[in-house]
């Protein structure tokens, strides 16, 4: 029965069986093959294959197919962390500097406390040509200043070294002082020639005076304009006090202010050999001590210019009272 089974095609053909009945016959060797043994029906390994056929009840073994990574997009470094852990401060106070070894001194920069001016030496022409020692058109904050007892701000350099030559040279008693213009030609050289850092031994009285009003009147900002303009409105027709109107100023400011008054108030004292009072020291000085903005109505501009000349001449007068008052407290101060 065995060898029934085991019957093949070329069993048959050696046989002689022919092709009808051989069919016949494998199939039924089929039929009892799976019957017999269901194993049998499986299909037989291919010829020099060394692989086993597995029975119903082995498990045949699979292999592992190895996943190919798919390559990862470059990403960018991480950042490091920063360190947690805080840094030693170093303590300069007790580090030792050695001494300088093989320096040359090239150029050399001082400031002269007195003349509350720099003294430069073998410095670039560059840096004088960018304006080193420029006077005129600077921010308040940015003015060369010295202290003086009157005071309590300190007053740009260059005021006072105007208001000395100008007392030295009699600008007092001129004639039109702070009305008459001197020689354009020479008042810009003499302009010129302290924008490069250099100090005249003389300087014309009305050179003088008309280098104070340039010099307010090229600030940024006007040098009352810190303050409220209806307010000076209002001082100006008496309906407030000069004093409210100085209280809004900022120090420097007013101190400044302060100080335009008392040259104008010695002017006024030689009223007598010069030929100007109040009323025409304070039209020449005001155009000066307000800036109107460039998009200003012009007939508003003018009304208000008038009425900063009236303060200005209420300010002087007020100024004049409050330094008698002063000297008569403390004459050995202002005596």
């Amino acid at each position: 029965m065995i060898q029934f089974l085991r019957i093949d095609g070329d069993d048959l053909d050696a046989l002689g069986v022919v092709m009808g009945h051989k069919k016949i016959i494998l199939e039924a060797v089929k039929k009892l093959r799976t019957h017999i043994d269901p194993s049998a029906s499986e299909p037989k390994a291919a010829a020099g294959s060394s692989a086993p056929v597995a029975s119903s009840s082995q498990v045949v073994p699979t292999k592992s197919v190895k996943a190919v990574a798919k390559p990862q997009e470059e990403r960018p470094p991480p950042i490091p962390k920063k360190n947690s852990k805080r840094k030693k401060k170093v303590d300069f106070a007790n580090m030792t500097i050695s001494k300088p070894v093989g320096c040359v001194r090239k150029m050399h920069i001082s400031f002269d406390i007195q003349d509350a001016r720099f003294k430069l030496q073998n410095v670039p022409k560059e840096w004088l040509d960018a304006g080193f020692h420029r006077q005129f058109g600077v921010a308040l904050a940015h003015c060369p200043k010295k202290k003086i007892e009157e005071y309590e701000s300190p007053i740009p350099a260059i005021l006072i070294y105007l208001k000395e030559k100008w007392i030295q040279s009699d600008g007092p008693m001129q004639e039109g002082i702070f009305r008459l213009a001197p020689s354009k030609d020479e008042c810009q050289q003499v302009r010129d020639a302290l924008d490069r850092g250099e100090s005249p031994d003389t300087i014309k009285p009305d050179i003088a005076a008309t280098l104070i009003k340039q010099w307010i009147r090229a600030l940024p900002k006007g040098l009352l304009n810190a303050t409220n303009q209806a307010l000076i409105a209002q001082a100006a027709k008496n309906m407030c006090t000069i004093e409210s109107v100085l209280e809004r100023l900022p120090l420097l400011q007013r101190c400044i202010f302060m100080w335009c008054l008392d040259v104008l108030n010695i002017a006024n004292d030689h009223s007598e050999h010069n030929f100007m009072n109040r009323r025409n020291l304070s039209i020449c000085m005001s155009p000066n001590l307000w800036k109107h903005a460039a998009d200003a109505d012009p007939m508003v501009a003018l009304d208000f210019s008038s009425k900063v000349c009236e303060f200005v001449e209420k300010a002087m007068e007020h100024r004049a009272k409050q330094l008698e008052a002063l000297k008569a407290a403390a004459p050995d101060i202002l005596g």
